[in-house]
């Protein structure tokens, strides 16, 4: 289970490439092979189909326990991290996927 951490910063840049967070979300969480995968420096990175068929990039880093600021978690995944059940993701970068990048994640899987 992930609990996303969201702020001013990664929802603006989220935002400026027209995805919500729940886009990003439901692409990392819904990721296939050979997704996520890790591309150094701590960040992952995946390539999916939202619930309504967009493609999108995502990249995030999983914090360390202590970076975490609550206050950027919702209720509910705030409980789970508070639990121990989630690990929490902070999304850095997503777009839509060119088409010739949509081609690509098609062949790969």
């Amino acid at each position: 289970m992930r609990a996303y951490s969201w702020n001013d910063w990664n929802l603006r840049h989220v935002g400026r490439h027209n995805v919500t967070p729940a886009e990003a979300r439901y692409v990392a969480d819904y990721a296939r092979s050979p997704h996520p995968e890790y591309v150094g420096d701590g960040k992952w990175h995946v390539r999916g189909k939202t619930s309504a068929g967009r493609w999108l990039q995502v990249i995030y880093v999983c914090p360390d326990d202590a970076e975490v600021d609550p206050d950027s978690l919702s209720p509910a995944d705030l409980l789970a991290f508070s639990d121990g059940r989630a690990q929490v993701v902070y999304v850095i970068h997503a777009r839509e996927l060119t088409e010739a990048e949509k081609r690509q994640a098609r062949k790969r899987g």
